[in-house]
């Protein structure tokens, strides 16, 4: 089993300069002209030209590309990064080869801290399973013989990349699901049923009252942004999906005792009355009625959006553009 490699004859690579902003001025190399003392050429794709920076952030790595990363950033600075356009992976070698000749190696008398002329990077290096393996004992190893202090810091330092990265864990965890086979899908739902049978009273309690925290922390754009991505998912899913579900609900919903039901009621009947009392202390006027009914008519807002934009519950808008 081996990993699938981005094709290199896609056009998603390119070359790129690292720049010291600390020195500018007008450098000229042959054709190429940079505002700014250039000290390392490159070759990726994706976010590779940025990385440089994270890895002399969150290493203690000794290199002369690194320690000037340190400098620059020590200063108040940012590295300056130049991009060509996108290209093949060949082209892009090529590119990084001529980069680098043209400017030259410090080496060489040149500002370049690149230690090779460039052309011999490991882009689409593939894993065995062997490999793989090896790995993943080496990481059980390193994670078993961690101190609480290592874990902890560990633990803090990825849930700080995942809070200012949220759309990226996002997708991991959509790609590590979506390439899952129907049998490992029903695994994973079989042991998530599994797990809340075991939970107790208390502990759904618990969980339920820091769902609700969470999302009462909600602003009403990130709201919203749930709502779209639900009716995203319902779309992309199909009606026999929206049918199973629906069932599994009515199927909860009939398993309810007379209690339960009877606290539900009473909870929805407050509700109601608590928001109808708001809708009558809420008062629009006729011109933001009508830019209101103009907006909704476009399509590109939702009630919640229009809601917070005029002042008004989303069921209050609901009324009014529904003439109730």
């Amino acid at each position: 089993m081996t990993s699938r490699r981005k094709d290199p004859t896609d056009k998603i690579f390119y070359a790129y300069v690292l720049c010291d902003p600390r020195s500018p001025g007008c450098y000229r190399y042959g054709n190429l002209k940079l505002a700014y003392k250039p000290f390392y050429v490159g070759k990726g794709n994706g976010a590779r030209s940025h990385s440089h920076v994270k890895l002399a952030e969150t290493t203690s790595l000794n290199s002369h590309k690194l320690n000037k990363i340190r400098k620059i950033l020590a200063a108040g600075y940012e590295v300056v990064v130049g991009k060509t356009k996108l290209m093949t992976e060949a082209k892009a070698f090529a590119k990084e080869v001529e980069l680098i000749s043209t400017i030259g190696r410090t080496s060489y008398g040149g500002p370049l801290t690149n230690l090779t002329d460039g052309g011999d990077g490991a882009a689409g290096f593939v894993f065995t399973e062997k490999d793989r393996k090896a790995c993943s004992t080496s990481q059980k190893i390193r994670f078993m013989l961690a101190t609480q202090d290592e874990f902890e810091e560990s633990n803090k330092k990825r849930k700080s990349t995942i809070e200012e990265n949220p759309e990226i864990e996002e997708q991991r965890k959509r790609a590590w699901y979506e390439k899952l086979t129907p049998e490992a899908r029903e695994v994973v739902a079989s042991k998530t049923r599994k797990q809340w049978r075991k939970m107790s009273e208390k502990d759904i309690a618990r969980r339920e009252s820091r769902r609700l925290a969470t999302n009462a922390a909600k602003t009403q754009e990130e709201k919203s942004l749930m709502a779209d991505q639900k009716r995203q998912t319902r779309k992309s899913k199909g009606k026999e999906w929206e049918d199973k579900v629906q069932a599994r609900r009515l199927k909860a919903f009939n398993a309810r005792s007379k209690e339960e039901i009877a606290e539900t009621n009473r909870k929805r009947g407050e509700a109601t009355r608590r928001r109808h009392e708001e809708n009558r202390r809420l008062v629009i006027s006729d011109k933001d009625l009508i830019k209101l009914c103009r907006l909704h008519a476009t399509g590109k807002y939702t009630q919640a959006e229009l809601g917070e934009k005029f002042g008004v519950t989303s069921d209050r808008v609901r009324r009014l553009v529904t003439n109730q």
